[in-house]
């Protein structure tokens, strides 16, 4: 079967979609979230060559950022950190649950992941928190 980086990005968007009701997705870098949250940004991040067997059969394993951005303005902080730690639990299952990702990779796994706040200004208000997820997939 023939997988490609476009159509293993579509499938973590959907699963994505399942967890949290996503207003923006972003396949690239973005340098500013602005204000449709929530958002998740997928920035593919590159990729490594395994050799399996010793004639030369190859696993390629690639790897993603995946980025879960939540609004915080005007919210109460301690509930806002609550939903990015049930988050995390929610991506962690449901990653686990579908580790070929629909059938669009051999396999998958998040490897690692840390969370994220946005404050605009020096003690001026959190404009969002959220997670990031390092998701390697091998195709």
């Amino acid at each position: 079967m023939l997988y490609s980086i476009k159509t293993v990005e579509r499938e973590i968007i959907r699963i994505i979609r399942g967890i949290i009701q996503v207003r923006a997705v972003y396949d690239y870098p973005i340098v500013d979230i602005g204000r449709l949250l929530p958002a998740v940004s997928i920035v593919y991040d590159g990729f490594i060559v395994k050799s399996i067997r010793a004639d030369y059969d190859r696993a390629v394993d690639y790897s993603w950022t995946i980025t879960v951005y939540l609004s915080a303005e005007g919210k109460n902080m301690d509930n806002v950190w609550g939903n990015v730690k049930d988050l995390v639990l929610l991506m962690l299952i449901a990653f686990k649950e579908n580790k070929s990702l629909n059938d669009t990779c051999i396999s998958s796994i998040l490897e690692s992941g840390e969370p994220i706040i946005k404050v605009t200004e020096p003690g001026s208000i959190i404009n969002f928190v959220g997670h990031t997820f390092r998701l390697k997939g091998t195709l």
